[in-house]
């Protein structure tokens, strides 16, 4: 039913709405209540989606810290999702249904990409002209101004053992993926094929070896990896906890060092969410590193529909909120230049 209904509004965008209109609308957007600490923040872009609570209101906004302003971008309801913006920050890259789209940061000029069903998990290149994206296990790479039969093949998903025989796939519906400079895929493995354990893997650059980063049984499932910007030795993630109802109660962010293998927890809070808005999956977890590689963004999903984004300086572990309106839930957080 959910596969029907997914097809009716893919069709339906593709075939009824004005491409202009799809995701700017002139519509009311609030204001931010909250002063932003540009500051504190540094340099570069942020962009996140804000839902009030019973959908009253879904929009993104854009952050320019090095002009102290901000900008809100109406979006399409509750279909579009995975925000996520260009390392120049020029563009924003997303989903509606199945199919990926890419606009500038202003809301204009929105382009489709894709017109089939099945594409997944859209991922920026470091070039912002070329993103990856997975479709039935495989993962390719395409530049946004191609059009999609010019994709070209990366890598299968697929796990195999040593005699050949499939197990299973490294990358299931949910679990995201990053990339560093030199091709390299790290990603979590919270429901992992036998004989692998949870945990956090990487593909190197060939796509044939893959290699168990970290697993520890202190944390329930392991959500958003993310390569720093200006090392691909550094890795940071988060680990959740959670109760026997599967409700989120405490956070973790681990930062790795792949140079000498050594991993830190920078930071960790107890959290009272319920299992009503935030199950416990990878949808609901999102970070990213600032274009220096200094800070962390992050958010907490905190009491039953509340997330809120955080900053962390990975060297002097220091922390600051930079969200806190109440009944709203704040996700899909990236940080560019």
């Amino acid at each position: 039913m959910n596969f029907i209904k997914v097809i009716f509004v893919c069709i339906y965008f593709l075939l009824a709405c004005d491409e202009k209109k799809l995701i700017y609308e002139e519509e009311y957007i609030p204001e931010l209540d909250e002063d932003i600490p540009y500051e504190e923040l540094g340099s570069g872009k942020i962009l996140f989606e804000r839902i009030s609570e019973y959908g009253k209101y879904d929009c993104l906004y854009l952050i320019d810290i090095d002009k102290n302003l901000y900008y809100p971008i109406k979006i399409f309801g509750n279909w579009a999702y995975e925000f996520s913006l260009s390392p120049d920050g020029s563009k924003i890259l997303f989903q509606i249904g199945t199919n990926i789209f890419v606009m500038n940061n202003d809301g204009s000029g929105l382009k489709q990409l894709t017109k089939l069903y099945g594409y997944l998990h859209p991922v920026w290149h470091r070039n912002s002209n070329k993103i990856y994206f997975i479709k039935e296990q495989k993962l390719y790479l395409l530049n946004i101004d191609d059009e999609e039969g010019n994709k070209r093949y990366v890598t299968n998903f697929a796990y195999y053992d040593g005699l050949g025989s499939f197990i299973g796939y490294l990358v299931p519906l949910g679990d995201y993926i990053a990339l560093s400079s030199k091709e390299e895929i790290v990603f979590p493995l919270n429901n992992p094929p036998s004989p692998l354990s949870k945990g956090i893997y990487i593909l190197d650059q060939n796509h044939y070896k893959i290699n168990l980063l970290y697993s520890s049984d202190s944390v329930d499932f392991f959500a958003s990896p993310k390569f720093s910007p200006v090392d691909d030795n550094k890795i940071v993630f988060k680990g959740i906890k959670v109760d026997s109802n599967r409700a989120i109660n405490s956070l973790f962010i681990f930062l790795l060092s792949m140079e000498n293998e050594n991993i830190d927890v920078i930071f960790k809070r107890d959290v009272n969410c319920s299992a009503l808005w935030h199950d416990y999956s990878c949808w609901s977890e999102y970070l990213d590193f600032s274009p220096d590689g200094n800070k962390i963004i992050f958010n907490i999903n905190e009491n039953d529909f509340e997330s809120h984004i955080y900053v962390i300086d990975i060297n002097s572990l220091s922390v600051f909120q930079m969200t806190n309106k109440k009944r709203v839930s704040d996700r899909h957080i990236s940080w560019s230049n």
